[in-house]
């Protein structure tokens, strides 16, 4: 009899038990996921630092070729800068076949040096409406932007001039097995602007190379044609 108790007791709880499992099992696939994220954002953190560090970015101006629509400066003083800020704008068109614009979005990423080290990584992100006079901004702040610790990174969300979110921290947005949101931020955002600001630099380092070879090879012909008198 108490045999046939223990079985019915052990059907009966035995699916609960399973489910409680299965549930641990996408709850820890959640968090690995963070963390590799998390190691993906330090990685991409420290080859800009790497990049600006072996090309003297920080003490670097002029550049004379960007890439579309992007404006490249030292700031807040460009003979005692504190940060590069590289800024993106785009149009809103008024229709797909339209030429008329309505609208602007744009996002400027400034990278805060000291010395040779990257101390803090900012982006805003602006959009404005100019028929419906609608504005929107969002700015996030990175402190440690070398470290895989990144609940510390800081949110910032303003609607129409109104404080919507205020220097809210990753750590405090869910990121549950319902609601994995704070992954969706950092895959969907963290890491591709990162890639975005690491590609902009290439282009601007490879572009400033090629203007010192454009002004040697015009050094060069210079010299060559003095030949002739």
């Amino acid at each position: 009899m108490k045999k046939y108790i223990v079985s019915a007791l052990l059907l009966l709880f035995l699916p609960g038990l399973a489910f409680s499992e299965d549930e641990k099992l996408i709850s820890d696939r959640v968090e690995n996921q963070a963390k590799d994220l998390d190691k993906q954002i330090a990685e991409m953190g420290n080859k800009i630092e790497k990049l600006i560090r072996e090309n003297k970015l920080i003490s670097k101006s002029k550049v004379k070729t960007l890439p579309y629509q992007t404006e490249y400066r030292l700031g807040p003083d460009s003979k005692k800068p504190q940060y590069i800020e590289i800024k993106k704008h785009f149009y809103i068109k008024d229709g797909s076949f339209s030429s008329y614009f309505i609208g602007l979005r744009e996002k400027t990423l400034r990278i805060y040096i000291s010395g040779d080290k990257l101390t803090k990584m900012e982006s805003v992100i602006f959009s404005k409406n100019y028929k419906t006079l609608e504005e929107e901004i969002v700015t996030v702040v990175d402190p440690s932007p070398l470290t895989e610790a990144t609940d510390d990174i800081l949110f910032s969300h303003r609607y129409n001039y109104k404080d919507i979110v205020k220097d809210k921290k990753l750590s405090e947005i869910p990121n549950t097995v319902d609601n994995p949101l704070r992954n969706s931020i950092k895959k969907e955002f963290l890491i591709p602007n990162l890639n975005g600001l690491h590609t902009s630099l290439v282009f601007i380092i490879e572009s400033r190379k090629k203007d010192f070879k454009d002004s040697d090879a015009e050094m060069s012909n210079f010299l060559k044609r003095s030949t002739d008198y």
